[in-house]
């Protein structure tokens, strides 16, 4: 569960992801396009919320970070790993 907390820190922190690699058959730099046979996902609304931390847990990295998360939700950290 600390992993993934992890992860969710680092894609809302700005890091870049590696992309696609050339050798990689049928690799592009973005998405297709949605099309009639693939609906678009509607955009859901962010907000930053500043991370909590749980009691009895240590904040570590994410001490003094904020989450971009869909409105009314909240970000805690349970676990520093």
């Amino acid at each position: 569960m600390g992993a993934v907390l992890l992860l969710a820190i680092a894609a809302c922190t700005g890091m870049p992801r590696p992309g696609p690699t050339a050798s990689l058959p049928g690799a592009t730099a973005s998405p297709p396009e949605p099309t009639a046979s693939t609906p678009a996902t509607p955009a859901i609304a962010l907000a930053p919320v500043r991370v909590g931390v749980a009691p009895g847990a240590d904040a570590g990295a994410a001490r003094g970070r904020s989450l971009n998360v869909p409105r009314g939700w909240t970000a805690q950290v349970w676990a520093d790993v």
